[in-house]
């Protein structure tokens, strides 16, 4: 090697050769500047390949395209650089000698520098891309949350259309009710207007009147709840009962009677009892019913006395509803039965039973529930509706254990009551 081309440090010594030295340095600063260039094309394409990622799936596959054609200029600009620097190093090899040891010192300083500007730009680059990953993760948040609020508002603005139309029905029916309900509040004030006029003339009157004006609404009301059967009215000053009520079946035979005894005292007397009886008897009736303002000691509104129906003026139309029934039940027996005596000396057993009784004070039980609801009905329409539910299923269901017994005496000759039967 020429001893031209060498130096000795003045302090170490030490032979350095300035070719090899130059010839580093100069491939080095051309590799660096061809790869500095080479990463600010590939950062530009990297900026657009992110910006183009937002937009579509047709810009991620121009992406893909970016990417293959930044791999073949990357492997055409490194071997540009290859090329470039042989080149160089033959070229300026001997015009940059001289310079190159002077900027050598200066060049590395700056090239440090600007490596470091790069490290804190690709720093920066990173903050600013994790800073879109999570705007771009609280963007999908936002648009899920917006999701969720437009299904719970169409759910919501679904359920207030339901609630419209229900809401709508309810007011129908309960216009419906409300006539219905105005028609038997119309019936029970001309009953009242009628009972309040003959309760105004008979306390003008003696006890006497005031009897006759209960007899003569009784005898009114049986005829207006069973138009089909025949109330026959005992005359004034004949002894006996107050009236007898014949009860015809659907074929027009009549089937039995219930005899009728109306008191309107402030004491009851035990000898109604017996008297009934003996009226009964004689007028040949089924079944007698003492009607009483004022009911024996330790009973409320119904009560059964030596075969004797007793119960108050308010509850008597459930009574008789229940009593006429089962008169018709076995009037059906007598005529569809053979062998019927035995039988309806059975049934006859049966409606004087204990049992019997219980049923009867369930259903009447019912009934007078029944009564009391419709008094409060306008005030308390929708809590009433539910409570009258289930006094109906309680009066279904004392009916139809008064069914099923009677059937169980009379066999197979009772009509079969398909509601009463469970089937539909």
């Amino acid at each position: 090697m020429n001893n031209q081309n060498q130096i000795t440090c003045p302090k170490c010594k030490t032979v350095i050769d300035v070719n090899t030295i130059l010839s580093t340095k100069l491939e080095a600063q051309i590799a660096l500047r061809l790869q500095k260039e080479f990463d600010e094309k590939r950062e530009d394409l990297a900026i657009r390949f992110k910006k183009a990622e937002a937009k579509n799936l047709e810009t991620q596959k121009k992406m893909v395209a970016y990417e293959e054609e930044l791999k073949k200029k990357d492997a055409e600009i490194q071997r540009i650089i290859n090329d470039s620097v042989q080149d160089l190093l033959v070229k300026e090899k001997s015009q940059l000698e001289d310079g190159l040891r002077k900027k050598i010192i200066a060049e590395n300083e700056a090239l440090i520098n600007s490596l470091k500007k790069d490290n804190q730009d690709a720093s920066e680059l990173i903050k600013k891309g994790q800073q879109l990953s999570v705007e771009h993760e609280r963007l999908k948040r936002e648009m899920m949350l917006q999701e969720e609020k437009i299904m719970l508002k169409a759910e919501k603005d679904f359920t207030q259309k339901i609630q419209a139309e229900l809401t709508r029905i309810k007011e129908e029916e309960d216009s419906r009710s409300k006539l219905k309900l105005a028609e038997k509040d119309m019936q029970i004030d001309q009953i009242k207007k009628q009972l309040e006029e003959a309760t105004r003339k008979a306390d003008q009157g003696s006890m006497q009147m005031q009897g006759e004006v209960q007899e003569i609404v009784l005898e009114r009301e049986l005829a207006a709840l069973f138009p089909y059967d025949e109330i026959v009215e005992v005359p004034k000053g004949v002894k006996g009962a107050d009236c007898i009520q014949r009860v015809f079946d659907h074929s027009g035979h009549n089937v039995g009677s219930i005899i009728y005894e109306s008191k309107r005292t402030k004491d009851f007397s035990n000898d109604w009892v017996e008297k009934l009886k003996h009226d009964r008897l004689h007028a040949q009736a089924d079944i007698g019913i003492i009607i009483t303002k004022t009911m024996p000691k330790g009973a409320k509104d119904i009560i059964q006395i030596d075969g004797i129906w007793i119960c108050t003026f308010h509850v008597y139309k459930g009574l008789v509803l229940a009593l006429r029934d089962s008169i018709l039940r076995v009037g059906e027996a007598m005529h569809s039965q053979s062998n019927r005596g035995e039988k309806m000396h059975m049934l006859y057993d049966y409606l004087c039973s204990t049992e019997f009784k219980h049923q009867l004070e369930a259903v009447m039980e019912g009934f007078i529930s029944m009564k009391e609801s419709i008094l409060r009905e306008q005030m308390q329409m929708q809590k009433n509706w539910k409570e009258r539910e289930k006094q109906i299923e309680k009066v279904l269901l004392n009916m139809s254990s008064f069914y099923g017994s009677v059937k169980g005496i009379a066999g197979s000759a009772i009509p079969t009551v398909k509601l009463l039967e469970g089937e539909e």
